[in-house]
């Protein structure tokens, strides 16, 4: 029988943190504090997000939207104001009343987005941005044979580079994978 695992440690610099072994591996929080009774009371609060970001990773729950979602939002803020559109998406429509700042982040971050129009990259963008930092250092241009290559390589990705999540660029085909990373680098 092993040692039992104690979930608030102190790290050596002498704050506390929350650590649990969850599927396999460890993780850690910090509870952002070197008070051992401050430490106990926001613990359960820090062990219940570790263990509902662990149970949203294993059901492949990801934080990235489809391309096509993004687009749509565009559209959408062509006909109405960027933080209207931004409003409805996210569902939260509180407002500073001096700023006009939303309170949410991610909704003013969405408004942000939309108003500069960015639009998410595709696999040539990123070709044309290593063209143009050869270019920059002054390296000899990529053959024609590279480009045949790399486009190949594309054509039998199975996910958009807006869509793609370190999950599924690993879980690809390994020949995919290693033509990409080794085309581009």
């Amino acid at each position: 029988m092993g040692r039992p695992r104690k979930p608030i440690q102190q790290r050596s610099n002498g704050v506390y943190c929350v650590q649990l072994h969850l599927g396999g591996k460890r993780v850690m929080c910090s509870l952002g504090t070197r008070d051992i009774e401050v430490a106990h009371r926001r613990a359960a609060q820090a062990m219940a997000e570790l263990e509902a970001a662990h149970k949203a990773k294993e059901e492949g729950e990801t934080r990235w939207r489809d391309a096509e979602e993004f687009s749509s939002l565009l559209e959408l803020s062509d006909v109405l104001d960027p933080q209207t559109t931004a409003e409805q998406y996210t569902g939260k429509r509180a407002q500073d009343d001096g700023s006009g700042a939303f309170l949410d982040k991610n909704t003013e971050a969405l408004a942000q987005v939309l108003l500069k129009r960015e639009v998410p990259a595709t696999w040539n963008d990123l070709i044309r941005e290593v063209e143009r930092i050869r270019r920059r250092k002054n390296l000899s241009p990529f053959s024609a044979s590279w480009h045949r290559n790399v486009g190949i390589a594309i054509k039998q990705c199975p996910f958009e580079l807006a869509e793609a999540t370190p999950a599924q660029k690993r879980s690809g085909s390994g020949s995919i994978k290693c033509r990409i990373q080794a085309s581009l680098v």
